[in-house]
């Protein structure tokens, strides 16, 4: 939920299908912007240490190899810099059609476009 109020909402972004299936593949993923083929993954820590990282990568690979990309965010992200993680993500929805433009929360008026793309 934290994504949706802190990422998504307040930047004007689409709002990301979760938890799903795509493509007949195995996985699910944290969230998806299915017209696009962009996949957002949130990482804990829980999970994705050791075996738990290389099934992400495979993951990651298959998706690439349908021409989906991963954008990957760890907790950290979401909650210390949601403006980052918003404006990476609306760069890469840009980049594969999306005709929106993230919007500037209260948090990231002021900062510049170097900030907000990390």
């Amino acid at each position: 939920m934290r994504f949706l109020h802190d990422v998504e909402r307040p930047h004007g972004l689409p709002r990301g299908n979760r938890q799903q299936r795509r493509h007949g593949l195995p996985y699910l993923s944290d969230v998806g912007y299915d017209g696009y083929r962009v996949l957002v993954e949130l990482d804990g820590r829980l999970g994705h240490e050791g075996p738990g990282r290389f099934r992400d990568m495979n993951r990651d690979n298959q998706f690439a190899l349908i021409e989906w990309i991963t954008l990957r965010y760890g907790w950290y992200d979401v909650v210390h810099r949601p403006c980052l993680v918003a404006h990476q993500i609306a760069a890469a929805l840009v980049a594969r059609g999306w005709d929106g433009l993230p919007a500037r929360c209260h948090h990231c008026v002021n900062a510049t476009d170097l900030d907000l793309c990390g």
